[in-house]
């Protein structure tokens, strides 16, 4: 699977895959989708936002609300990397409205949400009033099991007070915070927006009152600069934030910011950060299954980097499954089997909010 990390050679690989798949399957909505996404891996943002509009077209004779509203989402995805607030909103409101028309409950919080964000950073602070009042409105409703996504949106949308104080800076920080922790959008952002990211984000260093606001503009900040590949800014954003850690109150334990900002520094290589990230309260569930998931990626990767520094040489498994027996080798290839797990099994649900 293409990520962050893929090379040019997973990406030739897959440029063959498709070439033959339009030979074979010409207008293949499958593999439209799947060009979409090699795309956005590479921050061709544009090129994937046309792609998924082609998809779109060859199934919208099925009518099929679910993909309808699958679709819609993934264009305002595509839009916010853009930086596009409001046609990002658009495509977050169509996609909840075909949840609401057939009376579906679960995720239309958390599109509300997200369009909510979008349509105060575009100054059209009415709309954005109408999606968190529907947030709240849902927050009320008789359901067990919704999912994390809209439980964080109960839990953001709570922490604007009853009257829905907006303001437009924490705005940016809820969505870019949601776009780094959730829904995956930072690293598909071309180079030249997350610059401009970074610009609006700088913009609010040093204004706001509470240290849980100001944590967060540097541990965005310091993920964006890691993702530009400027290391050393990165860290001594990530080190300005930690030094707010001690300050953090209720609404940082429930954004994860200690969590993230370890992360990041894990992620740039600098040692404890792993070990001080176990140490760090558990945050709201939507961000939980996040960290745990790329906890594990990390940890990964700072194994076998180890591996390689040490001069280990890896066995193949077929020796062992032959039974011939190289105990050390054997046990270093145990240690690279990933346990990937859902962070639901865990029976743990964290039920506070930032307020």
């Amino acid at each position: 699977a293409l990520s962050e990390g893929a090379g040019e050679e997973d990406w030739e690989q897959s440029q063959k895959i498709l070439q033959w798949a339009d030979e074979k399957y010409p207008g293949s909505a499958v593999f439209g989708f799947w060009r979409t996404e090699l795309h956005a891996v590479r921050t061709e943002i544009q090129l994937a936002s046309s792609c998924v509009e082609k998809v779109h077209e060859v199934l919208a004779h099925l009518k099929l609300p679910a993909v309808d509203s699958f679709l819609e989402q993934k264009k305002a995805l595509l839009s916010l990397a853009a930086l596009d607030w409001k046609t990002a909103a658009g495509g977050f409101e169509r996609s909840l409205a075909v949840s609401v028309a057939r009376q579906r409950r679960s995720y239309v919080p958390t599109l509300s949400y997200l369009a909510g964000l979008c349509r105060l950073l575009c100054n059209e602070e009415e709309s954005a009033f109408v999606n968190f009042a529907r947030v709240q409105e849902y927050s009320k409703l008789r359901k067990r099991n919704w999912p994390p996504e809209d439980d964080l949106a109960f839990g953001k949308v709570k922490d604007h007070g009853k009257k829905l104080e907006l303001d437009k800076q924490r705005a940016l920080l809820d969505l870019v915070e949601v776009s780094m922790l959730k829904i995956h959008v930072l690293h598909t952002m071309p180079a030249s927006a997350k610059r401009e990211l970074r610009a609006l984000l700088e913009q609010g260093c040093g204004a706001y009152a509470k240290p849980d606001d100001e944590a967060r503009v540097f541990m965005l900040l310091a993920e964006l600069l890691r993702l530009l590949g400027e290391t050393e800014e990165a860290k001594a954003h990530a080190f300005r934030g930690l030094d707010l850690v001690p300050r953090l109150g209720s609404r940082g334990c429930f954004n994860g910011t200690a969590a993230a900002l370890h992360l990041t520094m894990a992620s740039l290589g600098v040692e404890g950060h792993m070990e001080e990230l176990d140490r760090c309260p558990r945050c709201c569930r939507a961000y939980d299954e996040a960290f745990k998931f790329k906890r594990l990626g990390i940890a990964k990767k700072l194994a076998d980097q180890k591996a390689a520094s040490d001069g280990l040489a890896r066995q193949p498994s077929s020796q062992a499954a032959n039974g011939e027996t190289e105990g050390a080798a054997q046990t270093e290839d145990a240690k690279d089997e990933d346990e990937f797990f859902s962070a639901e099994e865990d029976g743990v649900d964290q039920n506070t909010s930032p307020g």
